[in-house]
């Protein structure tokens, strides 16, 4: 499907830029997938890669603050960062295919 999808858009010469721009006029609930990918583009943007595996502490530490910076001043939305004991630092730094 996804496959099929992209095939077309690239024979319709419709880049990423213009779907993504499309997708402002739609309401897309927030789901942890769609987080995880703003958390990946912020991370590419700071540090070249989409691996977390790949980042020092202090990295991960400084993503983190953009992205609690970024939902607090614009929806007031704070999430405290997890402690590397728990599952969801787990899987945070877990690689994903």
């Amino acid at each position: 499907m996804f496959g099929e999808m992209s095939d077309i858009c690239v024979e319709k010469n419709i880049t990423m830029k213009m779907i993504l721009e499309a997708l402002q006029g739609y309401d897309v609930p927030p789901t942890p997938e769609g987080i995880k990918e703003v958390w990946k583009a912020i991370q590419y943007t700071m540090y070249k890669t989409d691996s977390t595996t790949k980042l020092e502490t202090h990295q991960l530490d400084k993503v983190y603050e953009v992205l609690n910076l970024l939902l607090g001043e614009e929806f007031a939305v704070h999430v405290g960062f997890p402690c590397r004991d728990s599952e969801a630092f787990e899987q945070l730094t877990e690689e994903h295919a």
